[in-house]
């Protein structure tokens, strides 16, 4: 992902009020955290730099004790709120840099507040849009072995930069003429890419639902779809979205209702026929009423489906008083079918 994609990414990312934490992954020095604080001087928000690799442990992120005397006299010991909440505690931006340098001491620590949003007494308000960044092993920078339950809380992207980017920042910001005239002259021998492997995620309901979080990031920043979702699902969830042509064969609902006779369903496979099943579910919700001509289809979608598929459709349906009116019971077709199916989820 470009630098200035990262960009657009954070922006929405502010503007959408996503929770979950996205890491930027690049070769240090490329603009990355630079990147983030341009986001927060455009948006006037305050942002909160948290160097997570030059932290020792809990005590560096709780901040300094102090004696403080109760209204009945007794004195107790209380950390003073440091700095790094104290900036962002009505809202605004935190980024955890080096974060991949982060002791194991503080690792549950960093994962408190990726996951819950909160470290110890200082919670995060609603407002406040988490940011990481991280740099790849050298000679000269040693990394920390990540906790897979760490890993599986974030949403890791690559990010590099390029000459003409540099070059454009540089005459926009009104850097010096001399300045200006050095990387244009010398651009393309600077450090911007490099070989920077992503932590390995899973393909999991928690990075399926990171990914419905980060929904409005790839509608508003399409260039940047890829990067999220094998940031979200990793690499076996991608292939499955790179082979996104399989969902073209299912019609929309819409179209299914128009003609269910053009869309057998024994030419569809079992993958497919859950695709039909989810849109027709999403279409029966979105509509105030449901035709009796709507209701004998969805009866016919029942009979024909796979039992598998038909569970999934009744396991919605229990728990859906709008799914389930849509769906004729007494049809004696998969009535017997739905019968025990129900047992079985009901167990």
């Amino acid at each position: 992902m470009k630098i200035e994609v990262f960009k657009k990414v954070v922006k929405v990312m502010v503007e959408k009020n996503v929770k979950t934490p996205v890491v930027a992954v690049g070769v240090a020095g490329i603009g990355k955290t630079q990147t983030v604080l341009d986001v927060a001087k455009e948006l006037e928000l305050p942002c909160s730099v948290l160097r997570i690799g030059s932290k020792q442990d809990v005590g560096d992120l709780l901040g300094m004790p102090r004696i403080v005397r109760k209204d009945d006299g007794t004195e107790v010991t209380e950390y003073a709120p440091p700095v790094w909440y104290t900036t962002i505690q009505n809202g605004g931006i935190l980024f955890l840099d080096e974060l991949n340098r982060c002791k194991p001491l503080l690792q549950d620590a960093v994962m408190q507040i990726l996951d819950q949003r909160r470290f110890d007494v200082y919670v995060l308000p609603d407002n406040v849009t988490i940011i990481g960044a991280m740099n790849p092993q050298t000679e000269d920078y040693d990394v920390s072995d990540f906790d897979i339950a760490l890993v599986d809380r974030i949403v890791a992207i690559s990010v590099e930069n390029e000459p003409n980017s540099v070059l454009s920042y540089a005459i926009g910001h009104n850097w010096p003429q001399d300045v200006i005239d050095l990387i244009a002259y010398g651009s393309y021998d600077m450090v911007l890419t490099g070989k920077c492997p992503l932590p390995p995620k899973q393909f999991t309901p928690r990075g399926l639902r990171q990914l419905v979080d980060l929904w409005p990031v790839i509608e508003d920043v399409p260039e940047a779809a890829d990067e999220i979702v094998i940031g979200c699902i990793g690499p076996k969830g991608f292939e499955k979205w790179k082979y996104k042509e399989v969902y073209k064969k299912v019609p929309t609902a819409e179209k299914y209702f128009e003609n269910p006779d053009q869309y057998p369903l024994s030419k569809f496979d079992r993958t497919e026929q859950m695709i039909l099943i989810g849109r027709v579910v999403a279409y029966v919700r979105q509509k105030k009423t449901i035709s009796s001509q709507e209701r004998r289809v969805i009866s016919n979608l029942c009979a024909e489906v796979e039992e598998p598929v038909l569970a999934v459709l009744l396991r919605i349906a229990a728990t859906d008083p709008k799914v389930c009116s849509a769906i004729d019971f007494s049809d004696s077709r998969f009535a017997e079918k739905a019968k025990k199916i129900m047992e079985v989820l009901n167990k």
